[in-house]
């Protein structure tokens, strides 16, 4: 999954020491999860980095043939925070203020389906 690129213990962090960090190493695994946020080119990287995407199974008994039947849902939850890009410009986040007022509202481990359901180019196109 895209979401493990972010995981410390399993990704190299290695072009991040080029480019900000001193020293050879920064454990990112001493932040709260909750105070770390994504930084991606545009809305659809950004959801692919953050967002998770599983299948959930759900057993459920029919009345009718007393088997035990399966269910499958999809869920779509908020790994981490995070912002595109392309939004900081339009909605004038200048510092790291804004941008983390920007995020305030995410929250780690919520339900993603309405907003990004909310975001797809369709919805876009027809609101009024």
């Amino acid at each position: 999954m895209e979401t493990d690129i972010l995981n410390v213990d399993s990704y190299d962090f290695e072009y991040l020491r080029e480019w900000r960090i001193k020293g050879e190493t920064f454990d990112f695994s001493k932040f709260p999860q909750g105070d770390i946020i994504v930084v991606a080119p545009d809305t659809n990287s950004l959801n692919h980095l953050v967002v998770k995407f599983d299948m959930k199974f759900t057993p459920y008994v029919n009345y009718y043939t007393g088997d035990i039947e399966e269910d499958w849902s999809e869920e779509f939850i908020r790994e981490w925070k995070g912002i595109s890009v392309d939004k900081l410009g339009v909605d004038n986040l200048l510092d790291d203020f804004a941008v983390s007022g920007a995020t305030i509202s995410q929250e780690i481990g919520e339900d993603m389906v309405k907003k990004l359901i909310s975001e797809t180019p369709w919805n876009l196109l027809t609101k009024k």
